[in-house]
């Protein structure tokens, strides 16, 4: 090859190097390599392709939940050896190590190419993708670290060795199981020969008999270059100090008849359970490569099989779209098929028809309540006419869950259009003999109307006309602060309840009762950041969400009608995040770190951005038990002790806080505990009420880029 046709090839085939291995499940990044360049070429692409996005950058609805909408533009089928003059006899080092052009075949997936890097002290990186495999219509690429000896060698051969996992976290998938594979891991082994001054042949043989061979010849690039060619970012952090030994103690004879019973045995006697640590997850690799290739998906030191290629595409899809991308899904989903007839918040079951294709939510009332919110902050930023309308929508559904009881202090938990058999629900009469409602009011439903009734009430206060809302939103709170007890506490709740009230009415004797409360309440909604709570892995994980909307209201009550309060609500926002420090709970941290008193963003307002990184679009529910991967450890400490029923089975957790998008869905997922390990594969999704708010508060006060 002549030096300008080097010259022009070699920095191609150096940009599109820094793309394609992926972290072992459960692995931790040991800080020994630099960090990788940005993956963001795959390497089985031409590096002349161009990846092909929607003009207006949106996610278009497709028939299958899973089905790639992400299209890769031009795909090429990777670095052949022809694609480029061949270097040489003599033109390189003898040495193994440097960069790779790859070109292999398997018989389960057929060809495929990639590249591959050899470091001093014999670390390989291998990355590929197949030519023509695909799985429900995403292409199919591995990613794989290893170990070469003897690669300072002048000739060879050169011993190679690298394991694959044969699962993770999915136990099932249309037939194929993964729940008590033995063995648990593949071993592959060659003994790769040169073939000239720059060509290698490998063939990688499998210690178990059902698994392919790799067979590829290697062809020399280039020399490796400061950075390398790819490496694993997931981490476990510690969420807390480590526990001293005479608290450990105490809390292990608390918690004996629970170490007792049978689901723990596996786990009692393993180091990580005795030392009690609990570790959140951080797992950013391959964000930038699914960026750039969004219809890849790339399995992580995992036999790529259906299981396998379900889990990574669970991170591709969590990855590969923006922030402004999955608004934008989930903004479109939701009035489409997430509220009922009635107008509240439901879960969806594809292909079916209303009614039965809502499947309804003992917490509607909440959740509608923050969907309403959702959409007013997303009025109020964008001016969209849609954003009010859907607003309007769940606000009025809201209104019927307490005209439909007809009782002065109670209002349902949900309504549906009429259904029979009622099956505990209650028909309406009168006008709204069309629908059921749900009984059972509380304080969690409360908390429903105190956040859209805010919220709602910062639109519609500057807008002509809509005085029937505003009036009834007053009539309804009015009433549950004078009949509801909960709403009458003498505590936060009509604290918050009378503080509403004052910025609709004006009235001054609402604002002289909530100033007093206030007084009454400062310690704990101040000093105690609301009551936050988090100690070796316990904490109050569903009531942490209403912690943070506690606080939350209050500060735009205050802001709104200036009252003085809101240094000290800001303090309360510090103190409360503060607390709650390290359990990357997404919103509660979000909103903590963007309006708590810091001099500059605390970490935790990044650390909470990349959690909605994490968040998928759409929600599928698979077969999860995290328990089926060996690394798994339960946690010694029941899930909400407090509720005294963990030794009559459950209240189980793990050790390790999971990514999103390794974990469960659920309807809202800020008030899961995220050391939950398990689900079944239920057919319906889930709404994204959940990500929806988290996103517009970040755009409501500027700290959320769409683009993110």
């Amino acid at each position: 090859m002549n030096p300008a046709r080097l010259a022009r090839v070699l920095p191609a085939l150096l940009g599109f190097a820094s793309a394609l291995c992926l972290p072992a499940c459960g692995s931790s990044s040991t800080g020994d390599e630099p960090a990788p360049k940005d993956a963001s070429v795959d390497p089985g692409l031409d590096p002349d392709a161009h990846v092909a996005t929607d003009a207006d950058g949106s996610v278009q609805e497709t028939g299958h939940p899973d089905a790639s909408d992400g299209k890769v533009d031009a795909l090429g089928d990777g670095p052949h050896t022809d694609a480029v003059d061949a270097p040489q006899e003599g033109s390189h080092p003898k040495p193994l190590v440097g960069v790779y052009a790859i070109k292999g075949s398997d018989a389960r997936w057929g060809g495929y190419t990639g590249q591959a890097e050899v470091r001093a002290g014999g670390g390989v990186a291998h990355l590929q993708k197949w030519t023509s495999a695909s799985f429900e219509g995403d292409e199919v690429g591995l990613a794989w670290q290893g170990k070469a000896q003897g690669e300072q060698l002048q000739g060879g051969p050169y011993p190679m060795s690298f394991q694959l996992d044969r699962q993770a976290f999915i136990k099932s998938y249309k037939g194929e199981i993964h729940e008590g594979l033995a063995p648990k891991t593949v071993a592959y082994a060659a003994q790769c020969t040169r073939t000239s001054d720059v060509t290698i042949d490998c063939a990688f043989a499998p210690d178990v008999s059902t698994e392919p061979t790799y067979t590829e010849t290697w062809t020399w690039v280039g020399d490796v270059g400061a950075e390398p060619l790819w490496a694993n970012q997931r981490q476990l952090v510690p969420m807390h100090d480590a526990i001293p030994d005479a608290t450990k103690s105490t809390l292990f004879q608390t918690y004996a008849t629970y170490h007792q019973m049978p689901e723990l045995q596996p786990y009692v006697n393993r180091p990580e359970f005795q030392e009690a640590m609990h570790y959140q997850t951080f797992d950013p690799t391959d964000f930038d490569f699914y960026r750039a290739n969004p219809g890849v998906l790339r399995v992580i030191q995992r036999v790529p099989d259906a299981i396998s290629l379900v889990e990574t595409r669970m991170r591709n899809r969590a990855y590969r779209q923006t922030l402004e991308q999955k608004r934008a899904y989930y903004d479109t989903e939701m009035p489409l098929h997430f509220l009922n007839g009635a107008g509240m918040l439901v879960s969806y079951l594809p292909g079916a028809t209303p009614p039965q294709q809502y499947i309804p939510s003992g917490d509607s009332m909440l959740w509608t309540g923050v969907y309403v919110a959702s959409q007013a902050m997303r009025y109020l930023v964008t001016q969209d006419p849609v954003a009010f309308d859907n607003m309007l929508r769940g606000l009025h559904a809201q209104i019927m869950c307490f005209d439909i009881v007809g009782v002065d202090g109670q209002f349902a938990r949900t309504i549906r259009e009429h259904e029979e058999p009622l099956n505990g629900w209650v028909q309406g009469t009168g006008t709204f003999a069309g629908f059921d409602w749900m009984p059972g009011c509380n304080n969690d439903m409360l908390q429903g109307y105190y956040v859209a009734f805010t919220w709602a009430w910062l639109v519609l206060k500057d807008q002509a006309g809509y005085a029937a809302e505003k009036q009834k939103m007053v009539a309804i709170l009015d009433n549950l602060v004078t009949h509801f007890p909960v709403a009458g506490d003498k505590k936060t709740n009509e604290l918050k309840a009378r503080m509403i009230l004052y910025m609709m009415t004006k009235d001054i004797q609402q604002k002289l009762q909530y100033e007093a409360l206030y007084q009454a309440s400062k310690v704990w909604l101040v000093d105690q950041g609301n009551g936050a709570l988090w100690e070796y892995g316990t904490s109050d994980w569903s009531g942490n969400h209403l912690i943070i909307q506690g606080l939350l209201v209050p500060y735009l009550v205050s802001q709104n009608v200036n009252d003085g309060h809101l240094n000290e609500l800001k303090t309360g926002m510090r103190k409360s995040l503060e607390r709650m420090r390290h359990t990357r709970l997404g919103l509660y941290q979000l909103i903590g770190a963007t309006l708590g008193d810091f001099a500059t963003p605390p970490p935790e307002l990044e650390e909470n951005l990349w959690v909605l990184r994490e968040f998928p679009a759409p929600k599928v529910n698979y077969d999860y038990d995290w328990r089926i991967h060996p690394d798994f450890c339960m946690s010694p400490f029941p899930n909400l002790p407090w509720k005294n029923d963990w030794t009559q089975g459950g209240r189980f957790a793990s050790l390790v806080s999971y990514t999103l998008f390794e974990r469960v869905p659920d309807a809202f997922a800020w008030k899961t505990s995220p050391f939950d390990f398990k689900g079944g594969a239920v057919p319906y999704e889930d709404p994204g009420t959940d990500f929806l708010f988290a996103y517009w508060f970040g755009r409501t006060f500027g700290v959320i880029d769409p683009q993110m």
